[in-house]
Order: C-alpha cells, then sequence, then structure tokens
C-alpha cells in the first residue's frame, strides 16, 4: 500500500485569506506511540502537517480533518451547529474555489491500489 511520504502533495492550500504549507513528515515508529494524533494545523505558522507513514486512504482523511480544522480558525462557531453550518459551508466553498486540483488529488489518493 502506497505510504503518504510517497506521494506529491500540494505544496500549499489556500483557506480564508491566508496560504497554508502542507509538510508530509516521516515519523519514526517510536515517535507514533507517543503521539495521538496523525496530523496538525498550526495556525500561528500556518502549516498543515500529515505524518508521512499512514496509507494514503487514512493520510487523505487526516489533510481533510486538518483543512477543517484551518476553516474552523478563519471562523468562530458561539451558536452551535447551525452556526457551524452556516460558517462552514461558505469556508468549504472557497477552499475548493480556491484550490482547483485539490479535490481531484484527493479523490486519486483515496482509491486503494
Amino acid at each position: 500500500m502506497r505510504r503518504a511520504i510517497d506521494v506529491t502533495w500540494p505544496k500549499t492550500v489556500r483557506v480564508g485569506s491566508v496560504d497554508w504549507r502542507i509538510e508530509v513528515i516521516a515519523l519514526p515508529p517510536s515517535s507514533l506511540e507517543k503521539r495521538p494524533h496523525y496530523g496538525a494545523a498550526e495556525d500561528q505558522r500556518l502549516i498543515i502537517t500529515i505524518d508521512g507513514s499512514l496509507a494514503m486512504p487514512r493520510a487523505v482523511e487526516t489533510f481533510m480533518h486538518e483543512l477543517l480544522h484551518a476553516c474552523f480558525r478563519e471562523r468562530s462557531f458561539p451558536d452551535g451547529e447551525e452556526a457551524v453550518v452556516r460558517d462552514l459551508s461558505p469556508s468549504l466553498l472557497c477552499l475548493w474555489r480556491d484550490n482547483p486540483g485539490l479535490h481531484a488529488w484527493m479523490m486519486k489518493n483515496l482509491t486503494r491500489r
């Protein structure tokens, strides 16, 4: 199975008004035991990090997870589910509009080979 580190990833993704850098890093297996997550969205440095040892379907899911964190950080959600849906919808539409190849890249890398 292909691993995340073996795939060409987007270098940046625009979320709202800013570009986030994408980093896929190889972590030694021992560090995974200490780390309960597969990625991170660092909003101070505008970096999304993905664990390069993941199988591609898990890496793409993790990437989407971290992109949603980035979208959330561009908005505020004080009023519950409806506010989340109302505010996240335009963020996701902007994510797809501003990164036209992203959806195709994700779909390609979700398929099993």
